[in-house]
Formats: C-alpha cells, structure tokens, sequence
C-alpha cells in the first residue's frame, strides 16, 4: 500500500517545477518581439567584433607570441584559432584555412607532411 502512495505524492510534490506554459510563452513572447523589433541592431552591435584580415593575423601571431605553449599540431592550432573567436560568434573553417595558409605565406609558421607545426618567427 504504501509503494502506490508514494509514487502519486512525487508527481504531485515535482508539479510546482515544472512551469504553466503560461509562463514560458509569456517570456518567449517578449524576447521575440523584442528581436521582430530590433533585429538589425543587434547585427550592427556585432560588427565591430569582426576584425580585418591583417587585423585578425596580427590578432593570432599576438596571442601565439605571449604562449609558453603553443599548439604543435594543425588541429591544436585550429581549435586554438575557434577559442579565440568564440564569443564574437564564431569563425568558419574556411576563414581559419585562410587565416594558416596567411600565416604559412608570411613565415610565421610552417606545417609539415605530419601536421605538426613549427614556428619560424618568435
């Protein structure tokens, strides 16, 4: 008897978590307004976040100078690159292509049949 009571009492007693859909569309409601409203100015808000292209190479050969240790593989080096352009929305795997092979053409890093990385310059 008791094992039939308790199941009913859990159900009952985990209700007030699980919030009225009331509540959770009046909250989503107002942030989509807010972003039918607004959507452009977000987007313009994020633009200064994304660098020039030498901006961006001088960004990255800045950061890997200051490291005591810097990524030894290409992989290590692209997951490196996505950390640092993660909370400015991100960066595409051609643009992090691009940004290795501009480092690559401006010697600051050499990568060989093995993808390990050497740096030229320090």
């Amino acid at each position: 008897e008791e094992e039939t009571e308790h199941p009913q009492k859990r159900v009952e007693t985990n209700q007030h978590l699980v919030p009225k859909p009331q509540e959770t569309s009046e909250k989503n409601k107002v942030s989509k307004e807010e972003e039918t409203e607004h959507p452009q100015k977000r987007v313009e808000t994020n633009q200064h976040l994304v660098p020039k292209p030498q901006e961006t190479i001088e960004y990255i050969t800045d950061r890997l100078l200051k490291l005591k240790s810097r990524p030894s593989k290409k992989s290590s080096l692209i997951n490196f690159i996505k950390a640092m352009f993660q909370y400015q929305g991100g960066i595409s795997d051609t643009d992090i292509e691009k940004i290795i092979s501009q480092l690559q053409k401006q010697k600051y890093i050499s990568i060989e049949s093995n993808d390990k990385v050497t740096y030229l310059k320090s």
